[in-house]
């Protein structure tokens, strides 16, 4: 009796699961077999999570995605999703279902809460899909739940500090389950159809220099990289424009990037002062490998005074190069961050958002940092980005010009800048962390 109750248990189950499927289905395709448009409400994300409620940060507002004769499936919303964000996202990221703005990622469309509304961020692809990465990121949350009390100090791709699992340090990460296997992309009618045309795929060859910061040296051979940059203006400011790019040359191309380039007035402005826009960009970046030294300081304080815990994240700035287009013009190549973008420091000085913001006051506190450190005579200003990842700084130093040359970049406001935030800024919280002496 007991035997037949089981089965019969089991049958209902079975049947249940039929009926959700199928409910899901007709839900979802419903006027679409008629030949009526349909579509989904997307939301996309960043990348990476932010902030102390370690959440996802909307990347724009909500969107119509086309999603027309096509079962309700992960694959296909992927497939919609890419298709329609190709071309603000570039070539090489894949997209990703997430629960909410706090995720997890969704495999299975009972993962995802709710279909009126579809959560979705894009990274970049390795080896074809997403399980090669979920299964690094299990592997690091196992093993710094396994030993957090025993671990030593490394560096990670940006030259930060970072705490290490005892079994990574002594080369004995725990060995994966299974192997990432590769799943079949999904493929949508129009992309089938797309590919009985010659895909035209337009690259660009730019040679990289880069400057080595520990021995204030230029590389005097560059690195030729091959990137596809996108048309559309990424971000503009008062003297640059913005494209994303991605790579196909090994060891760049694993992130996506940024190309920045002079505007004609720009040029001009930059002439006046007898400078050339090579030599103002290799002063760009070694203005940016300045500022990430004076963050990369705070950190390292913070870690050896055991104030990770009450100081919380600290700012950072990413990888950075000097480029060389085939027909001589020179660029910035810096890494992408995905996200908000929020100034909040100008290169005047002035502080941007309130002073009662985290960040804000984080930025203030390099600022302060900087110039202490300096001996007054450099100050961090402008200092922008997505949420901890910062990028474009300026300095502003209290001498302006030395042997006839104009000291750091076109955006030097000197003693105008460093006055102006002297007079605003109060030491807050993270200033009297540092023990920073007034100013």
């Amino acid at each position: 009796m007991a035997d037949k109750q089981n089965t019969w248990r089991k049958f209902q189950e079975k049947m249940k699961d039929k009926r959700c499927v199928k409910k899901a289905t007709k839900t979802t395709k419903g006027k679409g077999q008629e030949g009526e448009k349909e579509e989904l409400i997307v939301q996309r994300l960043s990348a990476e999570v932010h902030g102390k409620a370690q959440k996802y940060s909307r990347v724009g507002p909500r969107e119509f995605v086309e999603f027309s004769d096509m079962e309700m499936t992960v694959e296909n919303i992927k497939g919609a999703c890419t298709a329609y964000y190709r071309k603000s996202v570039g070539p090489g990221m894949v997209c990703d279902i997430l629960a909410g703005d706090q995720g997890p990622s969704c495999k299975t469309i009972k993962q995802i809460p709710n279909l009126k509304l579809i959560h979705v961020r894009f990274i970049p692809e390795i080896d074809g899909d997403l399980e090669g990465l979920e299964a690094i990121e299990e592997i690091k949350a196992e093993a710094s739940q396994s030993c957090p009390e025993t671990s030593n100090q490394s560096v990670n791709d940006f030259g930060q500090s970072v705490k290490v699992p005892r079994s990574f340090a002594f080369g004995s990460p725990p060995r994966m389950n299974k192997k990432p296997k590769l799943v079949p992309k999904s493929l949508s009618v129009s992309t089938i159809l797309q590919l009985g045309k010659l895909v035209q795929t337009k690259t660009t060859l730019i040679k990289l220099y880069s400057f080595n910061f520990e021995s204030l040296i230029w590389s005097a051979i560059p690195v030729p990289v091959e990137f596809e940059i996108c048309s559309d203006v990424l971000g503009e400011g008062g003297f640059r424009k913005a494209y994303k790019a991605k790579a196909s040359t090994k060891d760049f191309c694993d992130k996506t990037w940024v190309v920045k380039r002079y505007k004609p007035e720009a040029v001009a402005e930059i002439e006046k002062i007898n400078q050339t826009v090579e030599s103002q960009l290799r002063k760009v970046v070694q203005m940016h490998h300045l500022a990430k030294n004076f963050a990369e300081n705070i950190s390292k304080k913070v870690t050896e005074d055991n104030l990770s815990e009450a100081f919380g994240h600290t700012l950072k700035y990413r990888s950075i190069y000097l480029g060389e287009m085939p027909d001589g013009e020179y660029v910035i190549v810096e890494e992408f961050v995905d996200g908000t973008f929020t100034k909040y420091i100008n290169n005047d000085g002035g502080i941007c958002e309130s002073q009662e913001d985290e960040l804000v006051q984080k930025a203030e506190c390099l600022t302060h940092f900087s110039y202490i450190q300096s001996k007054k005579q450099v100050m961090v200003v402008d200092i922008q980005g997505v949420g901890f990842n910062l990028f474009d700084p300026e300095i502003a130093s209290a001498v302006l010009v030395s042997e006839s040359e104009v000291m750091f970049a076109a955006g030097n406001l000197s003693e105008v800048a460093i006055d102006n935030f002297i007079s605003i800024h109060t030491c807050n919280r993270y200033c009297r962390y540092l023990n920073l002496e007034s100013i």
